[in-house]
């Protein structure tokens, strides 16, 4: 029941003529939204390998060092 109400009388908002809020526009910001956060999180996890990386570069340099 409460889909087919949503259906007869689509929740649409007017902002003085500016802009129409809809079901259209809040799901391209929320899918906007999300992409960016997986871009984000993609970037901190590579940040993190390339650090990882690198400390097992100055653990084994370190290494080398004290042994030569």
């Amino acid at each position: 029941m409460f889909l087919t109400a949503l259906d007869k009388n689509p929740p649409v908002m007017n902002l003085n003529g500016f802009a129409n809020i809809n079901r259209e526009l809040l799901t391209s910001t929320i899918t906007s939204m999300a992409t960016y956060l997986l871009m984000l999180m993609q970037f901190r996890l590579s940040l993190m390998r390339n650090a990882a990386i690198a400390a097992r570069r100055s653990v084994t340099m370190s290494r080398n060092a004290t042994i030569s």
